[in-house]
């Protein structure tokens, strides 16, 4: 993904990207330099929600925004029922979260104004850092 980022960043002429292979429990960056943060498809894989949220929030400036698009247990979809989120976790480690759940790591984190959409299981959010 790395390569095909930075092709077309460079077909397209794209000025100031910058790609980088890390993890998110240190993420390569100083503290406080990004204006806005994403986390698509990824949130629901790591191993410490809180150490990635801290981290994302490290390198944002206050009162960026932090977008996500995770998994949740909501009415509907697949992920409704336990019997799934428990084979899902046990066999591809992908934690489903609860809305009170997230809430209580992202304030854990240094994030506030939590804006959940649910759609069946899909869960996408946006939430601000903290000024310090």
């Amino acid at each position: 993904m790395l390569r095909q980022g930075a092709a077309y960043t460079a077909k397209q002429g794209t000025p100031n990207v910058h790609f980088a292979r890390a993890r998110v429990e240190a993420l390569p960056f100083e503290d406080s330099l990004f204006d806005a943060a994403l986390c698509c498809g990824s949130l629901h894989l790591f191993a410490d929600t809180v150490i990635a949220l801290r981290e994302m929030a490290r390198v944002m400036k206050p009162a960026a925004t932090l977008s996500v698009f995770t998994f949740v247990a909501g009415r509907g979809g697949v992920l409704k029922f336990r019997r799934v989120r428990e084979w899902s976790l046990r066999n591809h480690s992908l934690h489903v979260f609860g809305l009170s759940e997230m809430e209580q790591y992202l304030t854990a984190s240094g994030f506030k104004d939590f804006q959940p959409e649910v759609s069946g299981s899909i869960l996408t959010f946006s939430a601000r850092k903290q000024a310090a």
